[in-house]
């Protein structure tokens, strides 16, 4: 029995922010806007395009913006919307959020490119799974492939994470820009601090 026990495990060093900085955050979104190769698959190309801007704009977990399928975009109350679900088992704290997108991403085509999918996955097609599992789903393996990519347009530096980094700096950004943490929270699925829950 190990109750009581605690392991105490050293702090990873750090040799510099979490985050992604001005430069490296450019250099991957101007690389999304390049055009694809031709032997991509459309939905990997797809990821490569959309799923940088997604993770800048709403700061979500990789993998919650990897599994979004066409119906999971829509409008409410004239707002376009992405609506987060724990259908697909990568959405902590295990419910749904709905995000609103960002006047850019809309001015740029998203939620059309996302009707145009309909019900079905935006950045995989299911069909085409071979070994996806439960341990190992295409949605993951998507955002595995986006990551590799990310070192490609020159985002080389191995102390950021190259599809955390924007979680990080969609945190950053915020709070330079004043908003409120429980807002910052609450779009990232983060559960809230002690400090400003509700009693």
């Amino acid at each position: 029995m190990a109750t009581g026990v605690v392991v105490r495990t050293p702090r990873p060093v750090l040799s510099r922010d979490r985050d992604f900085t001005d430069d490296e955050a450019l250099t991957i979104l101007r690389g999304s806007l390049e055009e694809p190769l031709a032997k991509l698959a459309i939905e990997h190309a797809a990821a490569r395009r959309w799923v940088p801007w997604l993770c800048a704009y709403d700061g979500a977990r990789m993998n919650e913006m990897t599994q979004l399928r066409g119906s999971g975009v829509r409008q409410v109350d004239g707002i376009w919307i992405v609506r987060i679900t724990p259908e697909a088992r990568s959405v902590k704290p295990g419910r749904w959020r709905d995000v609103p997108l960002h006047p850019h991403l809309v001015a740029q085509g998203f939620p059309s490119f996302a009707g145009s999918r309909g019900s079905r996955p935006l950045f995989y097609d299911p069909a085409r799974t071979r070994d996806g599992s439960k341990a190992r789903p295409i949605y993951k393996k998507v955002g595995e492939r986006l990551a590799a990519w990310v070192r490609s347009p020159g985002v080389t530096d191995l102390g950021v994470d190259p599809n955390h980094g924007w979680r990080h700096r969609f945190k950053t950004v915020g709070r330079r820009a004043g908003i409120d943490p429980a807002v910052l929270d609450a779009l990232q699925g983060h559960a809230p601090r002690a400090c400003y829950r509700l009693s």
